[in-house]
């Protein structure tokens, strides 16, 4: 994978309010952002998926900032975000970035900038992945929440909450999008005249990926295959902290399939011959499903991925059954399996006329190219 770290440049507003006078600004500190052309971090920014695009090619995140005094004992006064959803895009593959308004580095001040993509802001109604974003002071993070809504029975009462989501909604839209952030924190106050260098992002996954490859290992023809939706997986969320600590999806986690949004893999309707893997319009993986990352003990109930293969040479399909339970993704296999945020958990499936075998690689996020999305 190219890989990048996001050096950003941010101006602070010059124009603070009397109740702050402490936070003054220096309008001679206008801060220039850039990018090299290959540092190590893991992920990068992508702009040829569709529903990730925030303009004709156009790469696009948002940034976050606030800024305080620090004092004794780790106390912060004068807390003021400064900078909320700010658009920061590039139209040259991120070899120069720009950005509307005038901010500017605050004397006296310690600064935190936090960076999220995609920046949603700019997504279209079709496309809209129902996210939106602001600066949780108390956390000391940036805050997710969703739009989506689902209704539940609490006590008796009927209750609405607003979600995040993962999976494929009812007019088939694949919400499966990578939400990557970064954080950067300057604790020493800023000097007037200082040289502070460029903001830094490293950019880091927020959720895991979890890929289906296929092969047949039988000695026939693979026809077609007909697909089940995974159920099970907690695709739902009230919100999501995103902060130097990493990514807090809060719970409860939902399983919202019920809703329309499950993981929907793609039935096959091309040929596969035998010993061949099945790489559709070119992409390493069968189908790939962006997760909230989550949990299932050892004796949890188990998210089960059902297919039916027919083969040349076979008159009625057969059915497959991939248990996750049986295959422990955990440090310790005790714990069941769990999906952590910023890992790549690859189903290896090897088909035969009478069974699949299945075997897991678990891989940090990082890869020559990005995971391409049904």
């Amino acid at each position: 994978m190219k890989r990048f770290i996001i050096y950003v440049f941010l101006i602070i507003l010059s124009a603070v309010s009397c109740r702050k006078e402490t936070v003054m600004t220096d309008n001679t500190s206008a801060i220039r952002f850039a990018t090299p052309d290959v540092i190590p971090t893991k992920s990068i920014l992508i702009k040829d998926i569709k529903d990730m695009k925030s303009g004709d090619n156009e790469l696009a995140f948002s940034v976050f900032a606030s800024r305080y005094i620090p004092g004794a004992n780790g106390e912060i006064t004068n807390h003021d975000q400064f900078m909320n959803d700010v658009k920061v895009k590039s139209t040259d593959n991120g070899a120069t970035w720009t950005y509307d308004g005038d901010y500017h580095w605050s004397p006296g001040a310690a600064h935190k900038f936090f960076a999220v993509y995609p920046y949603y802001d700019t997504v279209s109604d079709t496309y809209d992945l129902g996210l939106s974003f602001a600066i949780n002071e108390a956390e000391h993070a940036v805050q997710m929440t969703g739009k989506h809504t689902i209704t539940e029975t609490v006590d008796g009462n009927s209750v609405t909450k607003k979600v995040i989501c993962t999976g494929t909604d009812n007019n088939g839209v694949n919400l499966c999008t990578d939400i990557l952030y970064g954080v950067r924190t300057y604790d020493v106050p800023y000097a007037l005249g200082e040289d502070r260098g460029p903001v830094e992002f490293s950019m880091n996954h927020a959720l895991a990926a979890v890929s289906f490859r296929l092969r047949n290992a039988s000695e026939y023809t693979i026809e077609e295959i007909t697909t089940t939706p995974i159920s099970g997986f907690k695709n739902g969320s009230e919100y999501l902290l995103l902060s130097e600590r990493g990514p807090e999806w809060k719970e409860p986690l939902f399983e919202i399939t019920d809703h329309g949004h499950s993981f929907e893999v793609p039935e096959v309707r091309t040929k596969i011959s035998s010993g061949a893997y099945y790489e559709p319009d070119g992409k390493t993986y069968w189908y790939t499903a962006l997760m909230i990352p989550q949990n299932f003990g050892l004796y949890a109930t188990s998210p089960q991925f059902q297919f039916d293969v027919t083969m040349e040479e076979t008159a009625e399909p057969k059915t497959y059954t991939i248990d996750f339970k049986d295959y422990a993704v955990s440090e310790v296999a005790e714990y069941g399996f769990t999906y952590r945020p910023g890992y790549h958990y690859v189903y290896n499936l090897n088909v035969t006329s009478r069974i699949v075998s299945c075997d897991v690689e678990v891989v940090p996020w990082i890869e020559d190219e990005p995971i391409k999305l049904n």
